[in-house]
């Protein structure tokens, strides 16, 4: 049941990642190119979203993502 569990959450993390990085615009994108982190995202299963969520996501104190 743990093990289930764990699937779960990985495949959820990896989902939701993905999904936000698709909805987020490439010129709000930090770090790497908006291409990259989805190669990432889709590649790197437990890694790439956790790096996508920490240093790609446009975070909340930029002004662009407040505008919108």
């Amino acid at each position: 049941m743990l093990r289930l569990l764990v699937v779960l959450a990985v495949v959820g993390l990896h989902v939701y990642a993905l999904v936000d990085c698709m909805r987020t615009q490439p010129s709000l994108v930090r770090g790497l190119p908006f291409a990259a982190w989805v190669l990432l995202v889709l590649f790197l299963p437990v890694v790439g979203p956790l790096l996508w969520l920490w240093a790609g996501r446009p975070g909340a104190d930029d002004p662009a993502v407040r505008r919108r």
